[in-house]
């Protein structure tokens, strides 16, 4: 996927939101890199989301893409943040189990993650982290798991999410790559909007076509794409998305 026009001619999924290119040690844009770009970028994306998902159920948004290497961590936890600074009861859930990546986001150190809970009893409060944002809480990925889709489909995971729903305003989960393992679909259940991370010079246009089908299908709810990492724009007309709803040409000063 070169460009945005390009990525519009292979899918016609919503472009919820295009995420700027960002300096390569910015991980957490909103404390690294103030009132740049990318950060604007993620409030847009924030803005989008609120603005087209008015109406509940909308508080689950599971965050996935077709490989590793796109972003799609990244997103989560900076999208998280964008939330939590906007004033919402915001929680990040590491739901790949498999290789997990945004500790390295997070200065904490924790004993029992997502997989401990749903494979031990105890109380779900053990594994909610608050982070340096008084309104950013986090779980972790915990105990690596080689197969955890036993884990994924135990009822403790339902308890959870419900107990979760009742606790904040929004919960983005990062979910594992769909184009490598299954457990995305396990969790799907749980989300009320899904985001799909494309990556600017990085996605194939043919994985674009595995996910046109599970859209056509209707196997995703409230699918929208989120274009990372995009180097050319002007001004800040490149957030104009499939709702016409941002459609302002002129260059910020």
């Amino acid at each position: 996927i070169g460009d945005r026009e390009d990525l519009e001619n292979q899918t016609e999924i919503p472009l919820l939101g295009i995420i700027a290119n960002g300096p390569k040690n910015a991980r957490m844009v909103f404390r690294d890199c103030e009132n740049s770009a990318v950060v604007e970028s993620f409030e847009f994306a924030r803005i989008n989301l609120q603005h087209f998902f008015k109406e509940p159920p909308n508080k689950v948004i599971g965050i996935t893409s077709s490989i590793e290497g796109e972003g799609k961590t990244f997103c989560s936890v900076n999208l998280a943040h964008a939330f939590a600074e906007s004033g919402d009861r915001t929680l990040l859930v590491g739901a790949d189990l498999r290789r997990p990546k945004f500790q390295g986001y997070f200065a904490q150190k924790v004993q029992y993650g997502l997989s401990d809970y749903l494979n031990q009893d105890f109380n779900f409060e053990k594994v909610i982290i608050p982070t340096f944002h008084d309104r950013l809480d986090v779980i972790f990925s915990g105990t690596i798991q080689n197969n955890p889709i036993k884990l994924l489909e135990n009822e403790r995971a339902e308890k959870l999410f419900s107990l979760l729903r009742t606790k904040y305003d929004r919960i983005i989960v990062d979910t594992p790559p769909v184009g490598l393992v299954a457990d995305y679909f396990l969790l799907l259940k749980y989300f009320d909007i899904n985001l799909f991370i494309v990556r600017n010079n990085y996605t194939n246009k043919d994985i674009l076509k595995g996910i046109n089908d599970l859209q056509k299908n209707r196997k995703i709810k409230n699918l929208n794409l989120l274009f990372n990492d995009v180097e050319s724009f002007s001004g800040y007309g490149y957030m104009k998305n499939a709702h016409n709803y941002y459609t302002e040409k002129t260059k910020r000063p």
